[in-house]
């Protein structure tokens, strides 16, 4: 993905933000991913929705379908088995995808059954009411941000990005507050997991202050904090 250049001051962005505050009712819910490493394609499917409905300022606040991703992206992909984040996003702005009614996850291998030319009527979907759309949703060309300041800035502007964080084994014990990686497990990381940022802050604590982004996790079906 090409590196975004943003022309902002940092010094105007806020301590705290939280776009489910900022865009009620538009940020799209946490889902349970199941037994199937697809974290990928339901964090892509998420960020897309959420942009979706602030975009369009509700008028178009669909939950988008990452089912589709995974069975229908299968060129380079490994569906339950994990994927690769640009290879959605090109697939995403050639092809389209379908809604999550039109599709629903069910965190298995399923066969496509939506030939790629078809627009949403041909492949039996059904528009959101009240909206006029014949055609898949599509995505302009991904780009990537380069530091925090940037991400913050661009979710102020747009709304939630993506991440891929490394997962340790210590992660699994989180419970609440900010999930800090510790040294007892440097060395044992089980892989990598895609998930949607939707906001930051910061919290006083012994150390002085520190710094979280907020996101929402797909495996666990949670939100939580973790450290920058």
């Amino acid at each position: 993905m090409v590196p975004l250049r943003k022309h902002y001051d940092p010094n105007s962005l806020p301590r705290n933000f939280d776009a489910e505050r900022e865009w009620p009712g538009k940020i799209s819910d946490i889902r349970d991913q199941g037994w199937c490493a697809s974290s990928w394609a339901i964090s892509t499917a998420a960020v897309a929705s959420d942009r979706f409905a602030i975009v369009s300022k509700g008028d178009e606040a669909v939950s988008l379908s990452p089912q589709y991703l995974i069975s229908c992206n299968n060129r380079g992909q490994r569906s339950c088995e994990g994927g690769h984040l640009d290879k959605a996003w090109l697939f995403f702005r050639k092809f389209g995808i379908v809604d999550e009614n039109c599709f629903p996850y069910t965190g298995q291998e399923e066969t496509c059954r939506f030939p790629r030319k078809y627009n949403l009527i041909q492949s039996g979907c059904v528009p959101p009411f009240g909206v006029n759309r014949k055609e898949k949703y599509k995505v302009a060309p991904a780009y990537r941000l380069r530091n925090e300041t940037d991400i913050m800035n661009d979710i102020i502007k747009s709304g939630p990005v993506q991440a891929t964080m490394k997962v340790y084994h210590d992660f699994f014990l989180y419970k609440s507050g900010i999930y800090r990686h510790t040294d007892l497990s440097s060395q044992d990381r089980t892989g990598y997991h895609s998930v949607k940022i939707i906001g930051w802050g910061d919290e006083y604590t012994e150390n002085g202050v520190e710094k979280y982004w907020v996101r929402t996790d797909y495996f666990y079906r949670s939100l939580y904090w973790i450290q920058f």
